[in-house]
């Protein structure tokens, strides 16, 4: 699979969220709601991430929520772990072009399988920016996205 690749703006844009300022701290990780995110790059025009990752502009939660329905079983993700999570302020926050869900509560994100297999959802302990950060620096190592290379020249 190709790597995806963004110019240095781009990053920038998709980042921006983060309070990089001198009321920081870096050892608070869950600083940004996940619709609190939505807003902020929906206000400035950002509607996907690498061509990759299609930001959710509306109503892709309440659609995640009816495909949990159709799909739900045993192995699947069901409408009691889908409660626990919106208790926790779930969003989705994308989907990628194969159709995998990028979703975030605020105190982790999940990469969740188009399949929606609860085995196979990959959990990371951060807000959405540092989620950004993180796999554009190349320290998100998924089994369902494909490895992104948004640094030119890296």
């Amino acid at each position: 699979m190709n790597d995806k690749v963004m110019n240095n703006n781009e990053v920038r844009e998709i980042i921006q969220p983060l309070p990089l300022d001198d009321n920081f701290n870096p050892d608070n990780w869950h600083i940004i709601s996940p619709k609190k995110y939505l807003e902020r790059i929906r206000k400035d025009g950002i509607d996907n991430v690498g061509n990759y990752i299609m930001i959710n502009m509306g109503n892709e939660t309440d659609e995640f929520k009816s495909e949990v329905e159709i799909l739900e079983s045993e192995e699947t993700v069901d409408l009691l772990m889908l409660f626990k999570w919106m208790n926790d302020g779930f969003e989705i926050i994308g989907q990628s072009i194969d159709g995998d869900y990028l979703a975030a509560t605020n105190s982790q994100v999940m990469i969740i399988p188009e399949d929606m297999h609860r085995v196979d959802i990959e959990y990371y302990d951060m807000d959405v920016p540092h989620f950004f950060l993180n796999l554009f620096i190349g320290k998100i190592h998924s089994k369902i996205f494909p490895k992104l290379n948004f640094l030119q020249g890296k």
